[in-house]
């Protein structure tokens, strides 16, 4: 199945829906849980993550000037989409607003040793077809990348599974069932087909 056309990728069914499938298959998800993670690079000095963060920082601020001082503008991160407690991990649901250039060089400097939920060639494809900008304020797209970075990174190292991320438009949600167990089957073929250590057993 694919998303009709016409189909909002805002669709606040689809959303709902998403949280439902992870319920049935998981038994617990949490809407908007929020994490009181830091948003500031020097937070992760001493981590595990902190070269790879500085190298996405870098790339961020090459691409238009802004520096991470400047765009940095909360102290913790907003709550994530979904998270999932057993066995652990945060769900992103992206729109096409995500899909930058910014973010595509975020996605860049990430490294062939981060674990990840989600293939990011892929989201740097989707990136390059929607190329979208948000500059209200300027800063506004090397700000959804930065903390959109610390979403993937950070939750590995307080033991978390890898983040994973489905598109919005990769299908209409909402026309799913999770009380069928074949659209449960279809679910997840498609939100963890790049997240082995997230799939049911």
């Amino acid at each position: 199945m694919t998303t009709p056309a016409r189909h909002s990728e805002r669709c606040r069914d689809c959303k709902v829906r998403v949280r439902q499938f992870l319920e049935a298959i998981y038994g617990k998800c949490t809407l908007n849980h929020r994490f009181i993670w830091p948003t500031h690079l020097r937070s992760y000095v001493g981590t595990p993550v902190h070269d790879q963060l500085e190298s996405v920082a870098a790339a961020i601020e090459a691409h238009r000037g802004y520096r991470i001082g400047q765009f940095v503008r909360a102290s913790s991160l907003a709550p994530c989409d979904y998270w999932v407690p057993e066995p652990g991990f945060v769900m992103e649901f992206d729109e096409s607003q995500h899909f930058t250039a910014l973010r595509s060089a975020a996605l860049g400097a990430y490294g062939d040793d981060l674990p990840l939920g989600f293939l990011s060639t892929r989201w740097i494809e989707l990136c390059q077809r929607h190329n979208a900008s948000d500059n209200d304020p300027p800063y506004r797209d090397e700000q959804r990348a930065w903390y959109d970075t610390l979403r993937d990174v950070v939750p590995i190292i307080h033991g978390c599974l890898p983040t994973v991320r489905v598109y919005a438009r990769d299908l209409a949600w909402c026309a799913l069932d999770p009380t069928l167990a074949s659209d449960r089957e279809h679910f997840a073929e498609i939100a963890f087909r790049h997240a082995t250590l997230a799939q049911p057993t």
